[in-house]
């Protein structure tokens, strides 16, 4: 049974059987735009060849069959790909992380320096980190699946304590929504 890859505006988007990629193609989660590659071919080709073509007698009896994820290889370059697609939950956690570190390193240091006060280096460097966290969310609510005004609506509640902590949680275990894309 061969790979069959899968690319979707430059971006390889996962690898599966021609009959699990068949039914996706029913499903709606590829579409006839979307490009093909196989061992024995020399470039890529369109989905809707692939799917206009008989299928194979060893690929009808398939096991079951799993969900499309997204593949990093083949990326154009990882500002496309974030573009895109978002961030994972690895990067959206580490930039939480590494925002607060850094803010608050950067902001005790300027302050035992003496070129800060407490108040202009909180004031400084806390709308930094208000500015880092909606970019990050935004990115990572792209990521699972949510698009437009609620997206935006999703960030902004970010901000209120109690829908921030629902939001961090949403962001941090739901995984990417390959069906939305």
């Amino acid at each position: 049974m061969s790979t069959i890859y899968v690319s979707r505006e430059g971006l390889q988007i996962g690898n599966w059987s021609e009959t699990e990629v068949r039914d996706f193609f029913k499903e709606g989660k590829l579409i006839s735009t979307d490009l093909y590659w196989k061992e024995d071919m020399t470039d890529w080709e369109s989905l809707e060849s692939l799917i206009q073509a008989p299928i194979p007698s060893s690929e009808n009896s398939s096991p079951q069959r799993s969900s499309p994820t997204r593949r990093e290889a083949d990326a154009p370059s990882l500002l496309m790909r974030i573009k895109n697609e978002g961030i994972g939950r690895v990067a959206y956690l580490l930039s939480i992380v590494l925002t607060i570190v850094i803010t608050y390193s950067i902001t005790l240091g300027l302050v035992f320096a003496g070129i800060f006060s407490v108040n202009e280096a909180m004031i400084t460097f806390g709308s930094f980190e208000v500015v880092f966290w909606a970019i990050i969310t935004v990115l990572r609510l792209r990521n699972i699946g949510h698009e437009g005004g609620y997206l935006w609506g999703l960030t902004l509640l970010s901000f209120v304590p109690l829908f921030g902590c629902i939001t961090v949680i949403m962001c941090l275990f739901k995984p990417f929504d390959a069906a939305n894309r």
